[in-house]
């Protein structure tokens, strides 16, 4: 940790400036150390601290989550190790070991999760210095910010000229993390804001098919299906199951014959993006 902070202390702001954790008078850039990590602010208190089940384990995730890795595994397959990555809202670190491979990689996000590196409001100027870093990845972040436009602003002005914004972002996707959650984007909303930041050969991708969608909203329609039959008795719960056991033929069916159906940006459970800092 001591190499990595001194690392994240190359590239933060001027101004900054330690203090004692005693203190935690966190004004004008002061931040402390505490249990490895640099605080500029301190934790939210209703953000979810714990490791959701599976959430680091391939084999229980969503197509969402299988398509967001393969996206970005893709996208930095051919990055240089050794150049500087942000992590931006590392979150519980669902993808891990494809930062792994980066030893000047820092992870920031509100609350100290684990793999965490630097607390820090994402939605306000960010602690670091001007053109520092050389790739910065946002896998569903922006849908959690309420000022999109000025987070991405201060993307650009961190990024290192010919450094890179990668990320993914929900659009046919449940609400979650409430009460932090506030947007969706098309596409083409999507491309728009990436452009007017100033980013360039932006590439929007489709992430999921149509089945991936069937799938998704099959999953929590049946959650509360059974959760209304079970209120109201032993007739709706048996209609229930014979409802689900035709949706279990139906989904194999679909599996086995239809699942080379091919993308469709217009009915996607997300996207997505990877844009370049002239």
């Amino acid at each position: 940790m001591l190499c990595m902070k001194h690392t994240i202390i190359k590239v933060l702001k001027p101004e900054c400036r330690e203090i004692p954790a005693e203190s935690a008078e966190l004004t004008d850039g002061a931040f402390f150390i505490k249990n490895e990590k640099i605080f500029f602010i301190l934790p939210y208190e209703d953000i979810e601290p714990t490791l959701r089940t599976g959430a680091k384990n391939p084999s229980r995730w969503t197509s969402w989550r299988k398509s967001n890795y393969a996206f970005l595994k893709k996208e930095l397959a051919d990055v240089a190790h050794d150049l500087l990555v942000l992590d931006f809202g590392v979150g519980q670190g669902q993808f891990e070991d494809l930062v792994q491979r980066f030893p000047n990689k820092i992870a920031a996000d509100f609350f100290p999760y684990p793999d965490a590196d630097v607390i820090c409001d994402l939605t306000k100027p960010l602690p670091f210095r001007d053109d520092s870093l050389d790739i910065i990845i946002a896998s569903n972040v922006f849908e959690h910010l309420p000022n999109t436009k000025d987070v991405l602003s201060e993307c650009y002005r961190i990024l290192k000229p010919g450094g890179c914004l990668i990320g993914t972002i929900p659009f046919m996707l449940g609400v979650h993390q409430e009460p932090y959650d506030y947007h969706r984007y098309t596409p083409f909303m999507l491309e728009r804001l990436l452009k007017e930041t100033g980013l360039k050969n932006v590439k929007i991708s489709t992430l999921t098919t149509p089945i991936d969608l069937y799938h998704h909203t099959q999953k929590h329609f049946f959650y509360r299906l059974f959760t209304y039959a079970k209120l109201k008795g032993l007739f709706y719960r048996i209609l229930a199951k014979l409802i689900w056991w035709n949706e279990k033929m139906l989904r194999l069916i679909l599996q086995k014959f239809f699942h080379q159906i091919p993308k469709d940006p217009k009915f996607a459970i997300g996207y997505g993006f990877a844009s370049k800092k002239d």
